[in-house]
């Protein structure tokens, strides 16, 4: 049952992830990221090298990988604890709707001009504004661009500050939501950041795992 639980909620994350852009710079490494919020605390190590991409989560539901090739045009979407894997098209579930919506909410944000260094980057502060808060957002420029599905296991929740930033070719370093009484509702933390040298066989699928086929009649 925790298994079956895990898959449909890393099912759920596809559709917000095959539709962004993840980091495309000179950095190689990875970066530890933190998150807290409606969706529980939890942690996400991101990888990146070149063209390739690897999300590590780790949540009190399981532990799961996303890889990403842009130069293939796939994403899989690894269960260790199953020894098996998933195959999408980079495209699968694009909705042109969706980005026109997140176009026009990119509009909301307020570029402060305010800078600060944090973990070794130049990062400015934006305000996104919103009817039910606001969020304070550090970004840098220095790591490509990145887009967060919001809760560690791809579980919905109401922020919707990842959707702002999206395809801004930023990199969210601090992002702290609030609502409008000035609770804290989310905190996206990146920990740190380390250049590092990668192998190619990092990004790939592990030898020995399975496929499992896309349910839902998905397509290929």
């Amino acid at each position: 049952m925790k298994r079956s639980r895990l898959f449909f909620a890393l099912f759920l994350v596809i559709p917000f992830l095959a539709t962004s852009s993840y980091a495309q710079s000179n950095f190689q490494g990875k970066v530890i990221i933190e998150t807290s919020g409606m969706g529980g605390a939890g942690s996400l190590t991101y990888y990146v090298k070149g063209d390739q991409a690897r999300f590590d989560v780790r949540s009190a539901r399981g532990e799961a990988n996303m890889l990403f090739d842009k130069a293939d045009n796939k994403i899989y979407m690894i269960m260790p604890e199953m020894k098996m894997y998933m195959e999408f098209p980079m495209d699968f579930m694009n909705d042109n709707s969706i980005n026109d919506k997140m176009e026009k909410e990119t509009e909301k944000i307020e570029k402060t001009g305010e800078m600060k260094t944090i973990n070794g980057y130049s990062c400015e502060k934006w305000i996104i504004n919103e009817d039910n808060g606001s969020t304070e957002a550090w970004m840098t420029k220095e790591l490509g661009s990145f887009m967060f599905f919001d809760s560690p296991m791809g579980k919905k929740s109401e922020s919707s500050w990842q959707k702002d930033i999206e395809g801004t070719g930023y990199f969210p370093m601090l992002v702290v939501q609030k609502n409008n009484e000035g609770q804290e509702i989310s905190k996206f933390n990146v920990l740190s950041v380390v250049k590092m040298n990668l192998e190619d066989s990092f990004f790939k699928v592990p030898d020995g795992y399975s496929q499992m086929k896309m349910p839902m009649g998905g397509k290929k």
